[in-house]
């Protein structure tokens, strides 16, 4: 995931020193998976070239009380960032829709592997899922380029946020198929 995201505008924003990017970017990771693999699950291509982790309905906000629980790693993980990192999810949650839906959280593909297909079949994959149970999806797509990306898979833009001081995100909902 680190070198998945290395480029990526939040993680660019969190970071902007390449120095410091390179020694946070895999405890950032840790952290934040730390935090919501329980609340949901994990596709992997066969080799984990592709990772994306999903949230079900009603299980895509992390509760204050694990984050604050969570805080002195968070601390130690996040460093001068931590404040940007909080920003950024303040952000989202507030663009969050209410309905129960199945959230995709992340997905990344390690750079080696990137314009094969993987990342797409490995959501779609989920999509599938959520097509036969009748359930929306929800994203927030980190650039505008992908905001393409996702609409080929049926996620319509709702809006372009912009985090105070801070990059654009791209919330985009799926109705089930």
């Amino acid at each position: 995931m680190a070198r998945a995201f290395w480029s990526d505008p939040f993680l660019e924003y969190f970071y902007p020193d390449e120095n410091v990017r390179t020694h946070r970017i895999e405890r950032f990771f840790q952290i934040l998976w730390g935090l919501s693999l329980p609340l949901g699950h994990v596709a992997v291509t066969d080799s984990c070239e592709t990772v994306a982790l999903w949230r079900p309905p009603y299980r895509w906000r992390v509760k204050r009380r694990t984050i604050a629980a969570n805080l002195p790693h968070m601390l130690g993980a996040y460093g001068t960032a931590t404040g940007r990192v909080i920003r950024c999810l303040e952000a989202m949650e507030k663009h969050h829709p209410r309905r129960p839906h199945w959230y995709l959280a992340t997905v990344g593909t390690d750079p080696a592997y990137q314009g094969r297909g993987l990342a797409g079949r490995l959501i779609r994959s989920n999509l599938d899922r959520c097509d036969a149970a009748g359930e929306p999806a929800y994203l927030e797509a980190a650039s505008e380029s992908l905001v393409g990306f996702y609409g080929g898979m049926g996620f319509q833009l709702l809006d372009e946020v912009k985090v105070p001081g801070g990059p654009k995100f791209y919330p985009m909902w799926r109705e089930p198929a």
